[in-house]
């Protein structure tokens, strides 16, 4: 993957416009001339940098930056509740065909975000237009994107991406040494979920298999699953998902 850098940027209000127009746009503070963490992330954005477009829960394009964040009055009226004064940035969007559902990739994604990341520990969407995405995420979503579209709509994303994502090439494992029994290096499949764990598991809904890492001091609302075994289903706080588990390895 080349050295570029990633965003997430929630579009509800302005979506429809900024992807006609080919750009993104936020005022430069918020109400009472405060400095706004998302406002502020737009001054971060260069020229080749990724951004994932989030429309009602859903993944539905890709773009990448033209250039920097430049000053610019708001575009039209439907910006007006907020300042004249803002910052521009001008992309080029991929719509894509087939919007992706990112609600139950959260709790994963969550896990490996950065400090400024997308999403918050009750597993929701921030309140915030523009958020930091690290690379591991991108790592994660971008081959579940691909895999969700046909086979053309696939090879046109491939192609648009070209100078930024390429899939990563599948490496054999190197051959354990005879003083490290390869045993002692791979997980082991336990009966019960506890601290420290992964839980392999499929939303019920869709039949999509996802994984949790089990930290109850990075993510308490996961001490609902302490206790569970195989075949026993489970929800989370704030997440509509019914997942059955599959797997328990430490």
């Amino acid at each position: 993957m080349a050295r570029k850098n990633y965003f997430y940027v929630y579009q509800n209000k302005t979506y429809h416009e900024e992807r006609s127009g080919n750009f993104l746009w936020s005022p430069k503070y918020a109400s009472g001339n405060r400095k706004n963490a998302g406002y502020e992330t737009m001054k971060d954005v260069s020229k080749g940098d990724v951004i994932f477009h989030s429309y009602q829960g859903n993944i539905v394009a890709i773009s990448i930056a033209k250039d920097g964040c430049y000053s610019s009055t708001r575009p039209s009226s439907s910006f007006s509740e907020w300042d004249i004064n803002g910052w521009r940035i001008d992309t080029e969007y991929f719509i894509l065909s087939r919007p992706f559902l990112v609600s139950p990739h959260i709790p994963h994604l969550y896990s490996i975000q950065p400090a400024n990341g997308p999403y918050t520990s009750a597993y929701r969407g921030k309140q915030q237009y523009l958020c930091d995405v690290s690379k591991e995420m991108v790592e994660y979503i971008l081959p579940l994107i691909y895999k969700s579209l046909g086979k053309i709509d696939a090879e046109r994303l491939s192609h648009f991406l070209s100078d930024i994502y390429t899939p990563s090439p599948v490496i054999k494992p190197a051959e354990a040494k005879p003083s490290i029994p390869t045993e002692q290096k791979r997980p082991v499949e336990i009966d019960r979920v506890e601290d420290g764990c992964v839980v392999y598991a499929t939303i019920q809904q869709t039949g999509k298999p996802t994984k949790f890492s089990i930290n109850l001091e990075k993510f308490p609302q996961q001490k609902v699953i302490i206790g569970k075994t195989k075949g026993d289903a489970f929800v989370l706080p704030n997440i509509k998902n019914v997942y059955i588990i599959e797997k328990i390895l430490k």
